[in-house]
């Protein structure tokens, strides 16, 4: 393991209420729905904390083959790219050490080791993937967009140590990269926080920390709750929905997004199979939101929405949440995110 180089300070929003409380209040006495949820729902038993942490977050359960596969991406990825990429490791203000790996734009600047030259992506992963999934990626990202590109995984996953107990861990995951970043003089504006998928929602809270920059929130959800909801129905979802809540496992998603004062916008597809578009998505939430209050129209949103894509089988079932942004037939839809990073500066 190579050494950290830097351990992230407690937020500042957080320590008037301190370590126990973070995003959400003390865990509740246990309630009757909690108490069903200890026989087993689909296979799926949400009694412990660990237990919900592997449900929301289930990358802490990589098999050892998924493990070397990614092991080998990051070597192999390092090899190919010795003049602009770099792993580091970052301890969190808990003390704990994740790795990540940072991708330069510039061979002369990660030479020299000036951070501050290019604007920077620090990009948060899906809850089923490690940053090793996505190199290939962030590597075109970066070289398309000019930008330098942070990426890392949560607490528990591959090299990154510890185990997450609740959703704020991963919070301060994201936050210690970030401040890893501003440590290293790159201004806060100048760090576009991008998160897909659960990195979504971990990533709009992060930004809400540090509320003077840019953010894109894709294919992401109000809360967790909502996506269970689509995926189980509602009798399941109550249960689950209970020791989420038990456990504080779910992300104050829609009360960040609207305490951050960068520019942002959302990605959205209208067949995500994951996040559904109507019930869970964060953008028909807030569209929703808009529409009701005077003061706000749903043009407020600035949102890229992705084309429907459904599969090939003869049920054509909708996809799209895991579907690269470059692929070809997100080819507007890529060229108008790219769009909206230039406004964000």
């Amino acid at each position: 393991m190579i050494p950290a180089e830097f351990r992230a300070h407690w937020p500042k929003q957080w320590e008037a209420v301190g370590e126990a409380e973070t995003l959400g209040s003390k865990q509740k006495e246990p309630s009757e729905n909690l108490q069903a949820v200890s026989a087993k729902i689909d296979d799926i038993a949400l009694n412990t904390p660990q237990a919900v942490a592997r449900h929301v977050l289930p990358a802490l359960d990589f098999s050892q083959s998924d493990k070397d596969f990614a092991e080998q991406n990051r070597r192999n990825y390092l090899a190919r790219h010795p003049n602009n990429a770099e792993r580091l490791i970052v301890r969190t203000s808990d003390g704990i050490p994740l790795e990540g790996m940072l991708l330069w734009n510039h061979p002369s600047d990660f030479e020299q080791k000036h951070f501050d030259r290019r604007h920077w992506i620090l990009y948060l992963v899906g809850n089923g993937e490690c940053y090793e999934d996505n190199l290939e990626f962030l590597e075109q990202y970066g070289r398309e967009t000019g930008c330098n590109v942070a990426v890392f995984n949560y607490r528990g996953v591959l090299a990154s140590q510890g185990f997450p107990t609740r959703a704020s861990d991963l919070v301060l995951d994201g936050d210690a990269f970030f401040q890893y970043l501003q440590s290293k003089h790159v201004k806060s504006r100048h760090i576009l926080i991008h998160g897909h998928s659960l990195g979504g929602a971990v990533g709009t809270c992060v930004r809400s920390l540090h509320p003077k920059g840019p953010l894109c929130n894709e294919r992401s959800f109000a809360d967790w709750k909502s996506v269970e909801l689509a995926i189980f129905g509602p009798d399941k979802s109550q249960q689950m929905g209970a020791a989420v809540d038990r456990y504080q496992w779910d992300f104050p998603v829609v009360e960040s997004w609207n305490k951050v004062k960068g520019y942002k916008w959302i990605v959205v597809s209208p067949t995500d199979e994951v996040v559904d578009y109507r019930v869970a998505s964060l953008y028909k939430r807030l569209k929703a939101g808009h529409a009701r209050t005077a003061c706000f129209g749903s043009s407020a949103i600035h949102v890229v929405k992705l084309p429907k894509l459904y599969s090939g089988s003869r049920e054509k079932r909708p996809i799209g949440h895991n579907v690269p942004l470059t692929c070809n037939d997100f080819k507007e839809a890529w060229r108008q995110h790219k769009a909206e990073i230039a406004k964000a500066w």
